[in-house]
């Protein structure tokens, strides 16, 4: 009878380690899953801008986009925004696209275009647009960051790509 009570004692022993090296197995992995749906909530804290597209210049018929001109290009460029969270995942990405013509003395854009990319669940997009005027692209974006119901952070961004006189973009 002793020994089946010192039996008993080392099964309830076996099952408390075994039960408690579970829990610690799952609170370690619980524990370490926490930080990385956090990283799609931290604040956006980097921002890149880079001109694309190469320039791929035509000539214009003379006369049809710019008067005065028998020498007008056209191009078409767009300016995107990257936007990363701490620790360098990308969250957002704004991008502008405008369609340029230019002769030297002048420029024009002809047409604008925004477009936006979320790569977390937690952002929306909640307002864009885009917009030309005189030799300038613009793009207008509102996003917003949620947890669960609640905002927890805005981004308003005002992207614009313009086309000097002589072709150069910025």
């Amino acid at each position: 009878m002793k020994n089946r009570k010192f039996f008993s004692l080392q099964i309830t022993a076996w099952l408390f380690s075994i039960i408690c090296i579970i829990l610690f197995f799952l609170f370690t992995v619980t524990t370490h899953a926490a930080p990385s749906n956090r990283n799609d909530l931290d604040a956006l804290v980097h921002c890149q801008e880079e001109i694309n597209n190469p320039p791929e210049v035509t000539n214009a018929m003379p006369g049809t986009l710019l008067r005065r001109s028998s020498r007008a290009k056209v191009d078409t460029r767009s300016k995107t925004l990257t936007y990363k969270n701490g620790n360098g995942k990308i969250i957002l990405t704004i991008k502008i696209t405008g369609k340029f013509t230019w002769n030297g003395k002048t420029s024009k854009c002809l047409s604008s275009n925004v477009t936006t990319n979320t790569y977390s669940k937690n952002w929306k997009i909640e307002n864009q647009y885009a917009k030309k005027y005189g030799s300038t692209a613009e793009a207008h974006v509102t996003a917003k960051l949620y947890q669960g119901s609640k905002v927890v952070q805005t981004v308003s961004k005002n992207v614009t790509l313009t086309c000097s006189k002589n072709g150069s973009f910025h």
